[in-house]
């Protein structure tokens, strides 16, 4: 699902003195032209260096109109402002960049399709990694004297935007996440050097500078700060953390933790609510796993791209993506042959099939009350909005239920927490939470506990069972821990 309406603006970063001073030496010719202004360069390469944010479907960095405009004035509100002209000047004084092609009026952003950033700059952004923290004490765009604000004031910051949360259960998850101990994290940061030297060695620009973003902001703020976010039951964490890293390297920085994700959370939740069985079927009868069945009907091996390309298709599909629009998903990993395959597994026909039902039934009744019992309504009336908010309206009905589900379980831990024996959910990502719990008999009463919740809650809310994907760490396991 695009950002339809980008209201991000720029924010200067805080960074040491040398990594300012290298980007100035980048700008340096801009000394021969007194019309060029350098501040709104230097805010666009502090951007593309070190920006966290991405469009929630490509996952590529946003370069939209109000983000743009606002590194031009601060305000984001002139509105005569040209971002081809702001790009033109770029590329004249600073280094190459392309975007890629994109339809505002379908609701698309902006995004970077690729840049050229010189070598002296990477290098320079990995001496600031290197550094300590105390040594970031200059803004970059600005030249002002800063520091790195205190967890108070990080909360105090999205202290208006809590008023975003749609329920009771939203709260309490939001205030329990940010009431955490800070110290709890430090076991992040004792990773994050070894996890950032692999996210350095991405071949693609892209995925690679986003990625070592995020590290940046790990490595001053390895405690999250969630927040609400309007249109959504969802929660998401402000700025960059380790929940916007990869999976891969999320888990290696998370290791010492429990992870548990509801298995196979949307299409069991839209199996339920669209009233097709047949998907959980598909789901429990597949010997191999679901995605190796999926793989396997496609010729092609489950290799780690595969698989994550294979999900992303299926939940495209749930969430309203074209079959033109789903084999883009496959971006090479497949061939068009094999893509074509995916498109023929029988799941993924009854999905399209109880998709357009369920769009349909949304036209007639043009509203829909998501898990909490929000109602959402569709309010679009040319043809191609209006499909894109029934899908939108779809999407979050059915991703309401994963914090339906699991509040509980942060409930549960929340009020199982002791001083003699200390358990927290440590961190919380849609259908998934992380645990600490360093007793590793307690830990597994608790994970007893909380597959019981799953499994009541899934039944009382959905008339179906759902089940708990849990990772616990080799030294938390009991036949290790002895």
């Amino acid at each position: 699902m695009n950002i339809t309406k980008s209201t991000l603006i720029y924010h200067d970063s805080l960074v040491t003195p040398a990594f300012r001073e290298a980007v100035l030496k980048q700008l340096d010719r801009c000394k021969k032209d007194k019309r060029v202004h350098v501040k709104p360069l230097m805010k666009m390469i502090d951007h593309l260096l070190l920006g966290t944010s991405h469009d929630l479907e490509s996952k590529k960095l946003p370069l939209s109109w109000p983000l743009l405009n606002s590194m031009r004035d601060g305000t984001g509100t002139n509105r005569t402002f040209v971002a081809k002209s702001f790009f033109k000047i770029f590329r004249k004084w600073a280094f190459a960049l392309d975007v890629e092609p994109y339809d505002s009026r379908r609701g698309q952003v902006r995004v970077l399709k690729s840049a050229k950033i010189p070598d002296a700059l990477l290098k320079a952004r990995d001496e600031l990694f290197a550094a300590p923290l105390s040594e970031r004490t200059v803004y970059i765009a600005s030249g002002e004297p800063g520091r790195l604000l205190t967890q108070e004031e990080r909360l105090a910051a999205v202290s208006s935007q809590m008023a975003l949360a749609r329920s009771p259960e939203a709260k309490f998850v939001l205030n329990y996440m940010n009431s955490l101990p800070a110290e709890i994290f430090d076991t992040v940061l004792d990773k994050l050097p070894a996890v950032y030297a692999k996210i350095s060695k991405i071949q693609d620009d892209d995925i690679r500078n986003h990625q070592v973003a995020n590290c940046h902001q790990v490595a001053s703020y390895p405690k999250p700060i969630c927040k609400p976010v309007e249109k959504t039951t969802r929660i998401f964490a402000v700025g960059g953390s380790f929940l916007n890293l990869k999976s891969c390297y999320r888990d290696e920085l998370l290791s010492d933790w429990v992870k548990l994700d509801l298995n196979k959370c949307q299409l069991i939740v839209v199996s339920s609510l669209w009233a097709v069985p047949s998907i959980r079927t598909a789901i429990s009868k597949s010997s191999q796993g679901l995605w190796a069945e999926i793989a396997h009907h496609c010729d092609a091996d489950l290799t780690p791209e595969v698989k994550d390309k294979v999900k992303k298709a299926t939940y495209t599909t749930v969430y309203g993506g074209g079959r033109t629009k789903i084999r883009h998903t496959f971006d090479g990993a497949l061939t068009p042959q094999q893509a074509d395959r995916f498109l023929d597994f029988p799941m993924i026909d009854r999905l399209f099939k109880a998709r357009r039902n369920q769009i349909e039934d949304l036209y007639d009744s043009e509203s829909r009350v998501d898990a909490f019992g929000y109602e959402m309504k569709l309010t679009e009336t040319g043809k191609i909005k209006r499909y894109k908010q029934a899908t939108s309206i779809l999407a979050c009905e059915a991703q309401s239920y994963e914090l339906k589900i699991l509040y509980p379980v942060v409930k549960y831990i929340s009020e199982a927490c002791t001083d003699g024996c200390p358990i927290y959910a440590t961190a919380f990502l849609h259908d998934g939470i992380w645990i600490k719990c360093d007793d590793a008999n307690r830990l597994q009463v608790h994970l007893e506990e909380i597959r019981q919740i799953i499994s009541q809650e899934s039944q009382r809310l959905l008339k179906v069972e759902m089940t708990a994907e849990i990772v616990v760490p080799e030294h938390l396991r009991l036949d290790k821990a002895a």
